[in-house]
């Protein structure tokens, strides 16, 4: 590392231990004000015992697990726990919080004011789960095993080990996030990669907001990664370029007002992003894509609403979801210098995304972002705007429709608006059309039948039709430029007692409605996603 990334390791550093000093002053501080209520922490079993459709690898899965440990739960806690008095918004967003933590299926929380005592009662998630892909294409096996923990030894630790063998590359891959290393909501995250094309190593620290009334958040990023990115396009082609990466930043954010309908959140730091490029001898890629580096200080701001309500059948299925019905928009203002390497002036981002309801079984959700880099030889945009609708027909039936919309101006070419398979075209291969723009409409019928497999998924079923396209100039020539369709059926399976963001299991098969014979056909999906 050069000087300033030392210089601003050590501007965190100290940051880091003020913050500890103010953390330990504010825990005295509490302490002799006033006196908080007694908290009891229960947690029960993955499987309970007391239903009908309970089976022998239920107990077995009881067993084997290591429960959350009640410490680990304080720590997570620690904010409410430490407040002589909880209004009934921030008893919910305490159980929000447990909730969305990935170790932890249910929370409850009740107040007994007479007794002075809150009891917290959750329930684990099953949080070991053994990775394994094998595949032979071309005389050429192609293999990942490896191993995901959400909550070793009951602690919240994270662990992803992985090794992996195909045609091009082996390696392996060391993932790992501490939580509450230095104190309640503190983080430590490692991330180490070997492989036959580059390496990697990241480091992060950080604390984290407790609640949206905590006053501050802080958070220091490093990130080499030395790798050879990969370029899909049309059915079969695939390009090859190196990719250097070095980037890092720390940052502070400060709470500027909080009340009961909203927060206010102030961010400032300073960050580098620096990305190389070279030609690599093996399916060379037709062009290059620019170096490019930029190091500035960035001021940031946030807004959001507090109108949270629990639905379900929205992105899982049958579980309770925590929907915000609020505005939450959040901003970032980056300017350099202009002076040596740098090649941009300033960097703006802006996102926006709210909830509506738009009748007793109709809901809206809308999402935008745009970011935008300005120079003196030629500006840069990027922008997304989405719109998702969910009307509840009857109790097991709901359509959805979505747009999906992706506009650029001068886009760099490693992040060139592709559309296919990895976007959400299902049925086509990854990365099929390139363009500078990218719309992709969704229409779904959505079935619950309220139906569980040995306690271990709930069941839905899909029968979907997408239509996308990809606009505008793109250096590739594709072999169609027109709207491309897909139609097909599929089975959801949501893990209800898995830890672990990817719970939706989708089974698909897609029929891609194409005029080239080669992508023209029926396809088999099996992929774990976030949502359904």
């Amino acid at each position: 590392m050069n000087s300033t990334s030392w210089h601003s390791l050590l501007v965190l550093a100290c940051c880091t231990l003020a913050t500890y000093s103010s953390y330990a002053s504010d825990v005295e501080t509490t302490a002799s004000t006033c006196q908080p209520m007694t908290v009891e922490f229960i947690n029960q079993p993955i499987f309970s015992d007391d239903i009908e459709q309970h089976y022998f690898f239920h107990d077995w899965a009881n067993k084997l697990h290591i429960n959350t440990t009640e410490s680990t739960l304080r720590q997570e806690s620690y904010w409410f726990v430490s407040q002589c008095q909880l209004t009934a918004k921030q008893l919910a967003e305490w159980e929000r919080k447990l909730r969305k933590l990935s170790y932890i299926e249910e929370a409850d929380i009740k107040v007994d004011d007479k007794a002075a005592k809150v009891t917290v009662t959750t329930r684990d998630n099953w949080s070991l789960l053994p990775t394994l892909d094998f595949s032979r294409k071309g005389g050429k096996n192609r293999y990942a095993l490896g191993v995901k923990e959400r909550n070793f030894l009951g602690r919240g630790i994270e662990l992803d080990l992985k090794t992996f063998e195909n045609s091009r590359r082996s390696g392996f891959i060391v993932n790992a996030t501490v939580p509450h290393v230095l104190f309640a909501n503190s983080e430590l995250g490692l991330r180490f990669a070997d492989n036959d094309d580059g390496q990697q190593q990241a480091i992060s620290l950080a604390k984290k907001f407790a609640s949206s009334a905590d006053s501050h958040a802080y958070k220091l990023f490093y990130n080499d990664n030395e790798r050879v990115d990969t370029l899909f396009h049309n059915d079969n082609d695939e390009y090859e370029y190196g990719h250097d990466i070095l980037n890092y930043f720390t940052s502070y954010q400060h709470l500027l007002s909080d009340n009961q309908q909203r927060f206010w959140r102030m961010q400032f730091g300073y960050g580098l992003d620096r990305h190389r490029f070279a030609i690599e001898d093996d399916n060379t890629a037709p062009f290059l894509p620019a170096d490019r580096e930029f190091s500035a200080p960035f001021v940031g701001l946030e807004f959001q609403q507090k109108q949270h309500q629990k639905l379900s059948n929205i992105y899982q299925v049958g579980k309770i979801e925590d929907i915000n019905f609020g505005w939450h928009i959040q901003s970032r203002l980056a300017i350099s210098d202009g002076q040596g390497d740098n090649t941009r002036d300033s960097s703006w981002q802006l996102s926006a995304s709210k909830f509506f309801t738009l009748g007793a079984q109709w809901y809206l959700a809308f999402n935008s972002a745009i970011d935008y880099d300005q120079n003196q030889q030629q500006d840069r945009t990027r922008a997304l705007v989405t719109g998702e609708l969910f009307w509840t027909l009857a109790d097991r039936w709901t359509l959805y429709l979505k747009s999906a919309n992706q506009y650029s101006d001068n886009e760099y070419l490693d992040r060139i608006v592709t559309l296919g398979g990895d976007t959400g075209l299902r049925g086509y291969p990854v990365q099929y059309q390139h363009g500078e723009n990218s719309h992709l409409f969704t229409l779904e019928g959505r079935y619950y039948p309220n139906l569980n497999w040995w306690r271990l998924f709930n069941v839905a079923g899909v029968a979907f039709y997408d239509r996308g396209k990809a606009t505008g100039d793109s250096i590739l020539v594709n072999d169609e430029d027109g709207w491309l369709d897909s139609v097909g059926l599929g089975l959801r399976l949501y893990s209800p007692h898995a830890a672990g963001e990817n719970k939706v299991i989708h089974v698909d098969l897609a029929y891609a409605l194409s005029d080239n014979y080669d992508v023209k056909g029926l396809e088999i999906r099996l992929l774990a996603r976030r949502h359904f």
